[in-house]
């Protein structure tokens, strides 16, 4: 595991609140073997709509900075119960 790019970071750096935590790994994930992937894992109260509108994914997994990138900046609020539990504690 290694730190997420700088360039990721940036657009992280922008919207501090929506970011939980974040690595990049080769963990097999994508089309070329060995390949970097990027997690970012969401802060509570956020989600990510662009992969499934229906489905309240609070995690970026991606191999490409500018997919993890397009995907952050789209994320919006969350009001899922695992969301307004941990917003409550």
């Amino acid at each position: 595991m290694k730190a997420l790019p700088k360039s990721l970071l940036k657009a992280i750096a922008r919207h501090p609140e929506r970011f939980d935590e974040g690595w990049s790994e080769q963990d097999g994930f994508g089309e070329r073997r060995n390949q970097w992937a990027h997690w970012v894992y969401l802060a509570p109260g956020w989600r990510n709509y662009i992969l499934d509108p229906g489905a309240p994914l609070h995690i970026i997994h991606e191999c490409s900075v500018r997919e993890c990138v397009q995907q952050f900046n789209g994320v919006q609020p969350c009001e899922c119960d695992d969301c307004l539990k941990q917003l409550a504690a």
